[in-house]
C-alpha cells in the first residue's frame, strides 16, 4: 500500500524530475511503511477506538495521508539521493536546506492530521476518529 505517487511529488516540488531521474517509485512503498509506523506511534495512544493490536493499515483513508507521504518521500529518500548524485551549480537548489524544510513539514503535517482526527474503517465504513490532546492521553486513570 502506498499513499503517494510521482505525480503527487510533482505537485509539491514541480522541478523534481529536472535532475535526470525519471522515477522515484521505489521510495513510495518505503515511505508508506515509515508513515504507517509513525501513525501507529503517534495516533494510537491519542484515541480510544482502535487498539494497537487491532490496527490495520488498509483501513486508513489513503487520501488523508497523500501530503504526509510525499513529504516523507522527499525529505528522507529523494532529496538525500539528489545530494549525492547531482553536482551543485548556481541553478540547483540547496538540497540540504530542502531536506530540513521537508522534514519539518512532514512532522507538522503528521501532527496536523492526527490532531484533527483520522478517518479509519471500523467495519461500518470510514469513521472520523477524533484525537485527544497529548496531555489528556498521558493522564493516569485510577
Amino acid at each position: 500500500m502506498t499513499f503517494s505517487s510521482d505525480t503527487d511529488l510533482q505537485n509539491i516540488l514541480p522541478g523534481i524530475f529536472s535532475y535526470g531521474i525519471t522515477s522515484y517509485a521505489q521510495y513510495h512503498a518505503t515511505a508508506a511503511a515509515e508513515l504507517i509506523r509513525d501513525i501507529r506511534r503517534y495516533w494510537i495512544p491519542r484515541q480510544s477506538t482502535v487498539l494497537f493490536k487491532d490496527f490495520n493499515k488498509d483501513k486508513l483513508d489513503s487520501n488523508q495521508w497523500v501530503r504526509a507521504s510525499c513529504l516523507r518521500v522527499l525529505a528522507y529518500h529523494v532529496l538525500p539521493r539528489l545530494v549525492l548524485e547531482v553536482a551543485p551549480t548556481d541553478t540547483t537548489p540547496d538540497f540540504k536546506t530542502l531536506i530540513n524544510t521537508y522534514k519539518a513539514n512532514y512532522r507538522e503535517e503528521l501532527d496536523n492530521v492526527i490532531t484533527d482526527g483520522v478517518f479509519y474503517n471500523t467495519g461500518n465504513g470510514l469513521v472520523w476518529i477524533e484525537s485527544i490532546s497529548i496531555a489528556e492521553s498521558q493522564r493516569l486513570i485510577r
